[in-house]
């Protein structure tokens, strides 16, 4: 054996016992094709609750790519069974992540009437739409700050519904009383 796979079992062997993983998961993090120096940075710290462990985290990654399911001694691993609940999540926090969540419902639901108008729904907007509702999920599971504007793009059409054109703006204009 020469002195190169010598020393990347060494790395593996380290990033094992400081990682605490098993022997099925280096040999999926092997089979993953990731970098046994940097796995120990991947481990949780405290301010960190939403992050799995590192095996767990592999585990993960592996049936994602590969469609295998994830095992354990009692079955099948859920990822909610892994997450911390978030300490966090003061009245305040709270009051101000529902604001920012109506604000974020109100304009989708102007954009989605706008596309409705201009009769452009479509597949690829239904599947646009469940992206921004899930990664929607996932901030609020996280904990992160919510956007009040959805990152959705509803088409021309749709931005031309919100801001009158030239043609509206001048009639408008012979109603002003000032």
């Amino acid at each position: 054996m020469g002195k190169k796979n010598r020393q990347r079992d060494e790395f593996w062997k380290q990033a094992k016992r400081v990682c605490r993983l098993n022997e099925r998961q280096v040999a999926m993090a092997k089979q993953l094709g990731m970098n046994p120096k940097k796995l120990p940075s991947l481990i949780p710290s405290s301010s960190q609750p939403w992050k799995a462990p590192v095996g767990v985290f592999i585990e993960e990654l592996s049936a994602k790519r590969f469609g295998k399911e994830i095992r354990t001694r009692s079955g099948v691993l859920p990822r909610e069974n892994t997450e911390k609940p978030l300490r966090d999540r003061t009245p305040d926090r709270c009051v101000s992540q529902l604001e920012n969540l109506v604000c974020y419902f109100a304009n989708l639901s102007d954009g989605l009437e706008g596309a409705l108008a201009s009769r452009r729904a479509s597949p690829d907007l239904l599947n646009r739409l469940a992206k921004a509702l899930r990664r929607l999920a996932e901030d609020i599971e996280a904990g992160h700050a919510l956007p009040q504007i959805p990152e959705m793009d509803f088409g021309d059409d749709a931005e031309q519904e919100f801001s009158p054109g030239d043609d509206e703006m001048a009639g408008l204009d012979d109603e002003i009383p000032f």
